[in-house]
């Protein structure tokens, strides 16, 4: 297993433009879109302390990076929550995701859902609002977060 620190990210949301915008650039890696993941354009775990301009992970504090193969999971720095992205499929400009957003504090909240992300002009990776059925990514809670 990988650890990274966010301090990457300035890079990765540029790899994200790049793949947005130019045929011959690269596929950015699981660790770009994770970063690049817009959590205000998708109910989560955030949305009760949702702050203008605040629109990543990072934003949010889930600054401890743990990459796994095709996933990417971001940590509070005391641990107690965690968001998992796992990168389904990725392509020029849209990316099909596993997100799940779980507390690991004692609390019950739990969810996985897909998304469908493509990026903005900001270079940012916006839900769609499609959440395909993928059986490698089963739908668990979030009916009203």
């Amino acid at each position: 297993m990988m650890i990274y620190r966010l301090a990457l990210a300035a890079l990765s949301v540029g790899s994200v433009l790049a793949w947005k915008g130019a045929h011959a650039a690269p596929e950015p890696t699981p660790l770009a879109i994770a970063q690049a993941l817009d959590v205000s354009s998708f109910p989560n775990s955030t949305g009760p302390r949702r702050q203008e301009g605040a629109r990543t992970l990072a934003d949010y504090g889930f600054t401890e990076v743990e990459v796994e193969g095709d996933t990417v999971s971001l940590f509070e720095p005391d641990r107690s929550w965690v968001f998992a992205v796992r990168v389904i499929a990725a392509e020029a400009g849209t990316a099909t995701l596993c997100v799940t957003d779980r507390a690991l504090n004692g609390g019950s909240y739990f969810t996985v859902r897909p998304l469908v992300v493509v990026a903005d002009e900001t270079g940012l990776l916006v839900a769609t609002g499609a959440m395909p059925d993928l059986p490698e990514c089963p739908r668990i809670g979030g009916d009203d977060d």
